[in-house]
């Protein structure tokens, strides 16, 4: 949480340094925040998909020990046990693995770009509105 606050404060006093940034380096900065955030994004959908589908092969191989149960021939077979055992510990590990590292990794970057481009945009904004209120005051005189 210190590492979000410290990451906006960063951003906020180097906004704050940069008043006189013309447009074409902001709109190129923009740019490059979504393009980044578009990248997150997609890398995440992908990982949490595989996260899921690893926790559904997990969830439908608990079930998958009733057949093996149920035939009398692979009841005593110790092998298709052991293989079936290994195969589920193996699908939890790697659903495990795939939550962790979409939240550890994944979900911090694409809420860190996200919060980069809003800085930006609204910067874009203010700077708008400093440009209509000199407009409008010299349109008064």
């Amino acid at each position: 949480m210190s590492d979000n606050r410290s990451h906006h404060q960063q951003v906020a006093s180097l906004i704050a340094q940069d008043r006189e940034i013309n447009d074409l380096n902001i709109k190129d900065f923009r740019m490059k925040l979504e393009l980044s955030l578009a990248k997150w994004e997609r890398d995440g959908q992908l990982v949490r998909r595989a996260g899921w589908i690893a926790a559904a092969v997990t969830i439908l191989g608990m079930f998958t020990i009733l057949p093996l149960q149920a035939i009398p021939a692979l009841r005593q077979n110790v092998v298709a046990h052991f293989v079936w055992c290994l195969a589920w510990f193996a699908s939890l590990a790697i659903a495990g693995f795939f939550i962790v590292l979409y939240r550890e990794k994944y979900a911090p970057a694409i809420k860190r770009a996200r919060f980069d481009l809003q800085t930006t945009m609204i910067q874009e904004m203010q700077k708008q509105i400093e440009e209509l209120r000199k407009q409008v005051e010299l349109l008064g005189k």
